[in-house]
C-alpha cells in the first residue's frame, strides 16, 4: 500500500462524511471482496430457502484483533499519540478525524520501507551469528556429531529474542516469537534425526576429500536455508500489519467522535540496524550457551559460575562478560575494563554494543572503591575508619554476579564497596550520621566494650541485605552506557 486512498460515503446524521481505505464498508466492517451477510460468496451457491445464511453453527470471525474494540472498555490503541488530538475534556469533530488520518498516513509511509528492510535483515542477522557460533563449535570437535539438537535450541532462542525486540504490540510479538521458536526447534530436531539416520551410510562410504567438519558445515548450510524461510515467513505477515495499518484505519473510520482521543498511530518500526540485530541475537545465545556448555558450570548448577576459589581460572569458554568497576571521587563509577570471555563469533557480534543492550549475558564483575573517596567526606576521623575497615568481616574487592535471568548476587567486598552499594538503595538517608553513631564508644572505657570488630560487624549486618539491590542499581544507573570491547 503506497498510502491511504480517499473513499466517499453518503453523508447523514449517522454516517458523517469521512475518508477511509478502499473496500472497507464502515457500516459492516467488511474486508475487500467479503460478501455481505445473506449474500452468496462469489462463485458459490446461494443459501437454501429458509436456511440461516450464516450456517447453523458458523460464527463470523472478528474483523479486528483483541486489542482493538469499539465499546465502553476500549483503551488507547498501541502506538504514539497524535498531537492534534491531545487535550483534556475536549470535544472532537470530523476535522480531528482528518488530522488523525493524515498522521496515520505519514506514519505508514515511514513504516513500510523499514518493515520491508527488517524482514530482509532479521533472517540474515540471526543466521550469520548462529552459523558462526555453530561452525566455531564444530571446529572444536566437541559437538560435531551430537550437537544438532543443541544447535536447534540455540537458533530458536536467538530468533525469539530478535523478534521480541522489533515487533509490537507486546502480545503480538510474544505470540509470533514463541511460535517461531517452536517451529525452528521442531525443524532442527527433525534435521537432527535425519543426520542420525544418515550417519551409518556416511560411515560406510567415507570420503577422502571432505573432512568431518566440512560435512557438518554442509549440513549447516542446508538447515540455514530452511531456517531463513521460516523466519521470513513468520516475520513478514506481522511486519505487513505494522506497515499497512488496516486495523488502525478501520478503527479510525468506525470510531464515534467521543472516542477519537483513544486513537494512536502505529509505533514507529525500528530502523534496520544490522549491528544492533546481530548483538541482540548474540547476547541471547550467549546467555543460553553459558548455562548449557560453559566450563564454569558445576554438576550442582551454581548458576553457571565458578566457585569462590576459581575466579582466576577463566578459560575463555564461559560466554560471559568480565568487567572491572571502580567507585572513585563522589561515587563516580569508572569502567576499567569490559570484555567477553567466550565464543569469538558471539563476541564479534556484540563488540561495540552498550552493556545495557546485553541483558541476557552473564556478568562477572570485580568492584573496588577507595576508602578515602567513599568515606572521607562523611567521617572526619579517617584513622578510626581505617581500624573499622581492617576489622570488617569481608574484604575488598567485591564480586558481583549478574546471571542470564537477571538475578544479581554480591560476594565479599570491604567497607568502602559495601557503603557505596548501600547508599544507592538508601537514597536521602543521613549515612554520615549512621557511620558516626556506629563508632560512638569505640575503644572507650564503656560497658559493654565496643572494639572495632564489634562496630565492623554491626555495619556489615546493616549493609549486607541491601547489597544485591545496590549492585543492580549501580549496573542500571552507572554502567549501562559503557561499551563492550572499546
Amino acid at each position: 500500500m503506497s498510502g491511504i486512498l480517499a473513499r466517499q460515503t453518503a453523508p447523514g446524521p449517522l454516517a458523517p462524511e469521512y475518508t477511509g481505505m478502499p473496500g472497507l464498508d464502515p457500516a459492516a466492517g467488511l474486508e475487500p471482496g467479503e460478501p455481505a451477510p445473506g449474500e452468496p460468496a462469489p462463485g458459490g451457491p446461494a443459501p437454501a430457502e429458509g436456511a440461516d445464511p450464516a450456517g447453523p453453527t458458523a460464527e463470523k470471525p472478528p474483523d479486528h484483533p483483541a486489542w482493538m474494540t469499539l465499546d465502553s472498555d476500549q483503551d488507547t490503541l498501541p502506538g504514539d499519540p497524535v498531537p492534534a488530538l491531545l487535550g483534556i475534556n475536549r470535544a472532537y469533530s470530523e476535522d480531528d478525524r482528518i488530522h488523525a488520518r493524515i498522521a496515520l498516513t505519514a506514519r505508514l509511509a515511514e513504516n513500510k520501507p523499514r518493515a520491508h528492510a527488517l524482514t530482509r535483515e532479521v533472517p540474515e542477522s540471526v543466521l550469520e551469528v548462529w552459523t558462526g557460533f555453530v561452525t566455531e563449535s564444530m571446529e572444536k570437535a566437541s559437538k560435531a556429531d551430537e550437537g544438532w539438537p543443541w544447535y536447534a535450541k540455540l537458533l530458536s532462542f536467538g530468533a525469539r529474542a530478535v523478534l521480541m525486540a522489533v515487533l509490537f504490540p507486546e502480545s503480538i510479538a510474544e505470540e509470533a516469537a514463541e511460535s517461531l521458536a517452536a517451529e525452528l526447534y521442531e525443524k532442527g530436531m527433525e534435521f537432527a534425526l535425519e543426520q542420525a539416520s544418515d550417519k551409518i551410510s556416511e560411515a560406510a562410504v567415507e570420503s577422502k576429500t571432505e573432512t568431518k567438519v566440512e560435512k557438518e558445515v554442509s549440513k549447516l548450510e542446508k538447515l540455514s536455508v530452511s531456517a531463513a524461510a521460516m523466519i521470513s515467513g513468520s516475520l513478514g505477515p506481522v511486519m505487513d500489519q505494522m506497515s499497512d495499518g488496516v486495523y488502525y484505519d478501520r478503527w479510525l473510520t468506525q470510531a464515534p467522535l467521543e472516542q477519537l482521543g483513544l486513537f494512536r498511530v502505529p509505533p514507529l518500526v525500528p530502523e534496520p540496524a544490522p549491528d544492533h540485530l546481530r548483538a541482540t541475537v548474540a547476547q541471547a545465545m550467549a546467555g543460553l550457551a553459558h548455562d548449557q556448555e560453559s566450563v564454569a558450570v558445576e554438576p550442582g548448577g551454581d548458576f553457571g559460575f565458578f566457585d569462590d576459589n576459581s575466579h582466576d581460572r577463566i578459560t575463555g569458554d564461559e560466554n560471559m562478560l568480565v568487567i572491572k568497576l571502580h567507585a572513585g571521587a563522589a561515587g563516580r563509577i569508572e569502567v576499567q575494563g569490559a570484555s567477553f570471555a567466550g565464543s569469538k563469533a558471539l563476541g564479534h557480534a556484540m563488540k561495540g554494543a552498550a552493556l545495557k543492550d546485553l541483558p541476557n549475558v552473564p556478568m562477572l564483575i570485580t568492584f573496588t572503591a577507595s576508602e578515602g573517596d567513599e568515606l572521607g567526606p562523611i567521617v572526619a576521623d579517617m584513622e578510626a575508619i581505617s581500624t573499622v575497615n581492617d576489622a570488617y568481616p569481608s574484604k575488598s574487592p567485591a564480586t558481583i554476579k549478574r546471571y542470564a535471568d537477571g538475578l544479581v548476587a554480591v560476594d565479599e567486598g570491604g567497607l568502602a564497596e559495601h557503603f557505596h552499594l548501600y547508599q544507592r538503595v538508601e537514597v536521602g538517608a543521613d549515612l554520615g550520621e549512621l557511620m558516626l553513631d556506629s563508632m560512638k564508644g569505640m575503644n572507650e572505657p564503656v560497658s559493654p566494650e565496643r572494639p572495632p570488630s564489634v562496630v565492623a560487624k554491626e555495619l556489615w549486618q546493616t549493609f549486607w541485605p541491601a547489597l544485591p539491590e545496590g549492585a543492580e542499581l549501580m549496573l542500571l544507573e552507572s554502567v549501562g552506557d559503557a561499551v563492550l570491547g572499546q
